[in-house]
Parts: C-alpha cells; sequence; structure tokens
C-alpha cells in the first residue's frame, strides 16, 4: 500500500480521534449565586444559564478546607498578615444537588449511585491594621473558582464529567478578637461577577484540554499505523 493511500486512510480516522468529546466541551461559566459562611460552615448556590445549571450544596471546616475560619480564637489573624480565601470541598465531604438540562441529580461520595461534586474558591487577602478602638472590619477581595461534578449514573444519564468555571468578589467582615491580638471571621460573603472575563485559571483548563487532544491523537495515529 503506497504512503499516500495511508495517509487518505488515516485522515477519516484522526478525524474521529481529534473530535473533542463532550467531555472537553467548554466550561460552565457560573455566573450568579456564591458562597456564604461563617467560621464553621458554607452554604454555596451556583448558577449559569448554559444548560440551565444550578447547584446547591453545603460544607465544614471539617473535612474540607475553609481558610477564613481559620482567623477564630487564639488562632486569630494578625494584622498584617497573608491570608487566604480558599474554600475547597470534594466527594462526601460537600453533598450537593445539581440541576442540569433538566435533570436533578444529587452527589456525595464519588459511587456510580452517587457521583461527585467538587468546588474551590482561590484568592488572598491581607488583615487590615488595628485603627484605634476599631473593632471591626471589612475587607474585599477578588476570588476565582474552579469545579467539576461527575455524574451519577441513573438510568437515562450518561453525561461525561462536567468542568465549571467563574470569578467574582469576597466580602469578609471581622471583629477583633477578645482573646489574643488578631481578627476573627464574622462571615463571609462570596459573589460571582456574571461580567469577568476568563481568568487564567479557565486558560490552563483549554490548554489541558489541547493537550489531552494531542494525546489521543497520537495514540489514535499509532493505531492506525
Amino acid at each position: 500500500m503506497s504512503a499516500m493511500v495511508k495517509r487518505w486512510m488515516l485522515l477519516p480516522i484522526l478525524a474521529i480521534c481529534v473530535v473533542p468529546a463532550r467531555a472537553f466541551a467548554d466550561p460552565i461559566r457560573i455566573t450568579s449565586g456564591g458562597l456564604v459562611g461563617d467560621r464553621r460552615n458554607v452554604d454555596v448556590t451556583l448558577a449559569s444559564k448554559t444548560r440551565g445549571f444550578s447547584l446547591v450544596g453545603s460544607g465544614a471546616k471539617v473535612g474540607g478546607v475553609w481558610s477564613p475560619g481559620n482567623c477564630d480564637g487564639s488562632d486569630a489573624c494578625l494584622p498584617g498578615s497573608a491570608q487566604s480565601l480558599t474554600g475547597l470541598w470534594i466527594g462526601s465531604d460537600f453533598g450537593a444537588t445539581a440541576t442540569f438540562d433538566g435533570h436533578t441529580f444529587n452527589f456525595g461520595l464519588l459511587t456510580e449511585s452517587t457521583g461527585q461534586a467538587t468546588v474551590d474558591f482561590e484568592g488572598s487577602w491581607i488583615a487590615p491594621p488595628f485603627t484605634g478602638n476599631r473593632t471591626k472590619a471589612t475587607v474585599v477581595q477578588p476570588f476565582t473558582f474552579e469545579g467539576s461534578l461527575v455524574f451519577p449514573l441513573v438510568v437515562g444519564s450518561a453525561e461525561p464529567p462536567l468542568d465549571l468555571v467563574g470569578s467574582g468578589k469576597a466580602t469578609l467582615r471581622l471583629s477583633r478578637s477578645t482573646g489574643a491580638e488578631g481578627w476573627e471571621l464574622v462571615s463571609a460573603t462570596y459573589r460571582f461577577d456574571h461580567s469577568a472575563v476568563p481568568e487564567p485559571a479557565s486558560l490552563l483548563l483549554v490548554g489541558t484540554g489541547l493537550g489531552l487532544i494531542g494525546r489521543r491523537m497520537l495514540k489514535c495515529s499509532a493505531t492506525a499505523n
């Protein structure tokens, strides 16, 4: 068989391999909702007009990573110290219910019947200085968000994993600790900004997807040869 014929036979195979599966589709951009919490627990709501997506879930400081909740008691955040906005929960530590394409799914520990939801809020802030007799303070900083859903295997559902991205502003309300020379968290509110442009993390997701597609092309090419 000539090299020319082999190349023509290879084209349909490569075409099939490089067509991205739905798992490589653009992530769902979250445009409304957010996170509301205190030192111990948070409630998370996510929403997007894309395919009617919405999610409601909750997490706790125990089991997840809730960094603002660390500003508490003897661990009160010292003025001028760099702090994290991280709020990260996954699997059984983040029970959630999501609606997608008109279907509602419950998420929990990663099993065939429950699937799994992951949410990851990231950012940073600086604990403000003490000024006079000031006992309260408010800090507002941007955050970025990434998440994912691994759908449960239910009748009529064969959805691939779904990526979620977004960004917005976090507002932390602080009070001066009575037991330490620092700030304690009173409440946290993270709100998504629908007008935000894609953040670097989203671009990284795109690059990762292209890398996966490239590997699929190489694998298919080797198979065809």
